[in-house]
């Protein structure tokens, strides 16, 4: 049995942004990541807004501050290896590991932080969309990929660099049947972001994003959704109602709500920016934790404004998108105030 001051469960941005923090308290932290490395989903994203810098990059920087955590002693990192139980013990907290090998270890402490993150949503429950149907439609996560492994997009049908490729937004978001009913707050954004860079990769790219409102709410949103417009990107406000295959390339059907008239797109690649839901495995760890969810499958915050980062357990915490979609960016700052927290909790 492990003892430490406080669990983080999940070693993306917002565990190792609260873990970094906490040392600087004196706090005594263990971190278990289901992945081999730290770092979440962090390396796979091509580029970073607003700095544009590569995911890998920032992600690096990262885990070379844990590094010096863990040679210091302030910190363990046990990876491949999962939480699946949570329990109160008086003040304290025991939690049940669960390790690749099979193996099991516990951890006890006293302050637990949920830093797990939320997960894709399977776009395959769109089954009109053609995902699995065609091999050139891709998510939004497959095209970070692409673009983040530096050897540029092409289709996956036959490996040439498509000419037209098509966004479509809020796949399994914003619906109430076959997804979620919130937005899932980065994927406007994204889809702006990777429509502007593969400009850049190939001038000759045209590139489609279909939406039901464009959300740009966030520093600089706006003006970088204005300079993919400039920059050539169209915009059909309408999702499409049907993906099909027309003599080697996708036929994208459905209204442009705002003219009131059909579209018909022919593209090479089609692109569906998923949404973010959180893992049903987490949903029961947190129950049996004794953390209420929502009914949208939420954890439920002490005060969902002013205490966004406090479960209504006490000494069970929030970072990061755990507690809602969230970008880098917001992900950070919400951690941060996790840490606090946390150390005014410890330290009374």
């Amino acid at each position: 049995m492990i003892e430490t001051d406080v669990l983080i469960i999940g070693g993306g941005v917002a565990g190792m942004t609260v873990a970094s923090e906490l040392a600087e308290e004196g706090l005594n932290t263990v971190i278990v990541e289901k992945g081999p490395a730290l770092g979440g989903r962090l390396p796979s994203i091509s580029h970073v807004f607003p700095t544009m810098e590569h995911g890998r990059e920032i992600s690096s920087k990262m885990t070379g501050w844990i590094s010096i955590l863990t040679g210091s002693g302030k910190l363990v990192a046990q990876l491949a290896s999962i939480v699946d139980k949570v329990t109160k013990d008086n003040d304290l907290f025991v939690s049940e590991v669960l390790k690749e090998d099979g193996s099991r270890d516990g951890v006890r402490s006293k302050a637990v932080v949920m830093a797990t993150g939320l997960e894709p949503i399977d776009a395959s429950i769109i089954p009109e969309f053609g995902l699995g149907a065609h091999k050139d439609v891709i998510t939004s996560v497959q095209l970070e990929e692409m673009l983040s492994s530096g050897s540029g997009v092409h289709r996956p049908s036959n490996g040439a660099v498509p000419r037209t490729i098509t966004f479509v937004q809020c796949v399994g978001s914003r619906v109430e049947r076959r997804g979620v009913r919130y937005c899932s707050n980065v994927c406007c954004l994204n889809a702006i972001k990777n429509a502007s860079l593969l400009r850049d990769l190939s001038p000759d790219t045209r590139s489609y994003i279909l939406y039901i409102d464009i959300r740009s709410h966030g520093k600089g949103y706006e003006d970088a959704y204005k300079e993919a417009r400039r920059r050539g990107v169209t915009f059909i406000r309408g999702q499409p109602s049907l993906v099909l295959d027309k003599e080697g390339k996708l036929l994208v059907c459905g209204e442009n709500t705002l003219l009131k008239e059909l579209y018909e797109i022919e593209s090479e690649l089609v692109v569906l920016s998923v949404g973010l839901r959180t893992p049903e495995t987490n949903q029961m760890m947190f129950g049996a934790a004794g953390i209420d969810m929502s009914k949208d499958g939420l954890p439920v915050c002490e005060n969902e404004l002013l205490l966004a980062e406090s479960s209504k357990m006490k000494g069970v915490f929030f970072a990061g998108s755990v507690e809602a979609p969230k970008d880098i960016r917001d992900t950070v700052l919400h951690s941060k105030a996790c840490a606090l927290a946390v150390t005014k909790y410890l330290k009374g």
